[in-house]
């Protein structure tokens, strides 16, 4: 399985509607059949936004939605970003790393080494 590179793969945002794309984009730099098995199943969870944040992609050509779309703002966008999509992209994470958030910037996502609690001297 093709592993992604540590660091950032978007920072200064927690928009679903700047985070999802950015996520989808990489997972479909790492692995198309993956990316397509998510995409159906964005589609699962909200048939009538198929093209939600994909557009970009190419995978549903000219399908788009607006930043201020309800569907940002609804269970199933928070449900397929922290759930869906993390839970995904952990599968790519280079040995030692986990993808999320920066443990200093809350707004910076990628691929972070895992802390080492083996300096803490039992403190």
């Amino acid at each position: 399985m093709v592993k992604a590179s540590p660091g950032t793969v978007i920072h200064a945002t927690l928009r679903p509607q700047d985070l999802i794309p950015a996520f989808l984009e990489l997972l479909e730099s790492l692995d198309s059949l993956q990316y397509r098995k998510t995409i159906d199943h964005i589609k699962e969870l909200d048939p009538n936004v198929i093209g939600t944040a994909c557009h970009a992609s190419g995978y549903v050509p000219g399908v788009d939605i607006s930043d201020d779309h309800p569907w940002w703002d609804s269970e199933d966008s928070a449900y397929f970003l922290n759930e869906t999509l993390f839970e995904v992209l952990q599968d790519y994470a280079p040995e030692g790393h986990y993808f999320g958030a920066h443990i200093g910037d809350g707004s910076d996502f990628g691929f972070w080494p895992f802390e080492d609690d083996d300096n803490d001297n039992g403190e």
